[in-house]
């Protein structure tokens, strides 16, 4: 605790408290649980809840939750849940730039040391429901004891939260939560509610309980798309922190579109107050919404990734500004995404241009380490799929997404293992591999051929449990993405990038 302490005690400038807020906060009539404290859900759904707090005169408010004591924690406990939000980005062709500071969080909490406090909050009548936003591999089932300490996984942790407000409200049917998983998964509320049910099932909780979450909670499917890049580089922040007059460690950069499309009917926007954000849409199917926005905007974040910072490049706006990887993005979005769209998908092209323009933000340094966590999930997530529909539309391999796909299995190639954490060299500059299948990586890659990678390349294509599906059967791709990787390995990112789209 004392490097945080010392912190607090050398900052230039006061913290941000109540003391800079233009009137006195009141007691919020709703509360939503929100599973994590990273940025994106700072500059998502605080955002919009705050939004809608100030347009629409709702009053609601967020409790905070980290599976454990972290810096966040401690920075939200010490700036009264306050935070700095930072829009920026283009409007009618001019940039803009605004601050507003966000007061929706009024607690925050560790799960695994605040236990005791955590369930009684979701005992309180005026919890509304929850969000979450825990990665794409948050939401998985695994079997853990539900009532002694706090479960490990977030279905874990739901369930028993669920349980404990139904055993306190006796089950009243108008207490039931609302649960908006902000997770890239598809169909992420049937995921989460599937997990759940195993856990109602494995610890035998009663058929009232059971009933209870059939009827009285709603676990709706969302898609959301805001690029949120959160805190700025130390000497941008100590720069806007001296022209804001406070010291703000959760200062929040996000740009101004947003879009949190909820799956549901009236009976669900009856339940949501902030459903009137313009930002919000209630649909009884938003998967069109979640194919384009899933394969273009993250599907092209993900193959952008490993081949840019690989070639130098540290941000996505790097990237853009790159003529070779601006030329690898368009044909990647314009000529191989769009093309492999579903029928029912819309406006694929405009959504590309808008995406590519979203990317050339001037304002957003979105960097390209920070969306490298857990980059195999995402790779599968995001764009395994789109692999396939490729080849059914084409018949060959996609030069882009190839090319994207071999600087992903460099980029995974651990170096060294050091602090028990495994990390990948550019040059003479080791990074991070914060992956869940960094070690498997590790494995994998003792015994690739320099000689000949075309039998590993194969393998891991094949391999049906990374990618849902045996990718090594499309058309080319084996010999492509292997040709491709030989080329990274042998002459570099950007002689590859140069030699396959000049």
């Amino acid at each position: 605790m004392l490097p945080f302490l010392l912190y607090l005690s050398t900052m230039p400038h006061p913290r941000l408290s109540s003391s800079f807020l233009p009137q006195a906060r009141t007691r919020p009539d709703a509360l939503m649980l929100q599973i994590g404290t990273g940025a994106f859900l700072r500059g998502f759904v605080g955002d919009i809840l705050a939004e809608s707090n100030a347009s629409s005169g709702t009053d609601l408010g967020i409790v905070a939750i980290a599976s454990t004591r972290s810096r966040r924690v401690g920075w939200l406990q010490a700036q009264e849940g306050l935070y700095t939000v930072q829009v920026e980005g283009m409007r009618d062709g001019r940039p803009q730039r605004h601050f507003r500071i966000n007061a929706v969080t009024q607690q925050a909490f560790a799960a695994g040391e605040d236990w005791a406090e955590v369930l009684a909050l979701a005992q309180r009548p005026e919890v509304m429901g929850v969000v979450s936003n825990t990665t794409e591999v948050g939401i998985r089932y695994e079997a853990e004891d539900l009532f002694g300490r706090a479960p490990a996984t977030y279905p874990g942790k739901l369930t028993a939260l669920l349980y404990a407000r139904f055993q306190a409200l006796a089950g009243d049917p108008d207490k039931g939560w609302v649960i908006l998983p902000c997770e890239l998964l598809e169909n992420n509320g049937d995921q989460l509610r599937a997990c759940v049910q195993q856990h109602v099932l494995a610890h035998g909780l009663p058929l009232s309980f059971r009933r209870w979450l059939d009827h009285a909670c709603i676990f709706a499917n969302t898609l959301v798309d805001r690029i949120v890049t959160g805190t700025p580089a130390a000497e941008v922040l100590s720069a806007t922190e001296a022209s804001l007059g406070y010291s703000d460690s959760l200062l929040t950069v996000t740009e101004p579109y947003a879009l949190w499309a909820i799956e549901g009917d009236d009976r669900l926007r009856a339940r949501l107050p902030f459903a009137a954000h313009p930002s919000v849409v209630i649909s009884p199917d938003i998967e069109p919404y979640r194919e384009r926005k899933l394969r273009i905007l993250n599907g092209s974040h993900t193959f952008m990734v490993g081949l840019g910072y690989l070639c130098g490049l540290d941000t996505v706006r790097d990237c853009t500004e790159d003529p070779a990887m601006g030329r690898f993005l368009t044909r990647l979005m314009e000529e191989e995404i769009v093309p492999s769209l579903p029928a029912n998908v819309p406006g694929g092209l405009v959504f590309a241009r808008d995406v590519m323009a979203r990317f050339q933000n001037p304002f957003l340094a979105h960097r390209l380490l920070d969306i490298s966590l857990q980059y195999t999930s995402k790779m599968r997530m995001r764009n395994a799929t789109t692999f396939g529909r490729y080849a059914e539309t084409f018949g060959s391999a996609p030069l882009a997404m190839s090319l994207g796909f071999a600087a992903f299995l460099a980029f995974v190639r651990p170096e060294v293992h050091s602090d028990g954490k495994w990390l990948g060299q550019r040059g003479d500059t080791p990074y991070e591999l914060r992956d869940d299948q960094a070690s498997a990586w590790a494995k994998r890659w003792q015994s690739f051929s320099d000689a000949n990678p075309s039998p590993w390349v194969r393998a891991i294509l094949a391999d049906t449990s990374l990618w849902g599906r045996d990718l090594s059967t499309l058309p080319g791709l084996v010999e492509q993405v292997g040709a491709d990787l030989s080329l990274i390995l042998t002459q570099g990112a950007r002689a590859a990038l140069q030699a396959r789209l000049g």
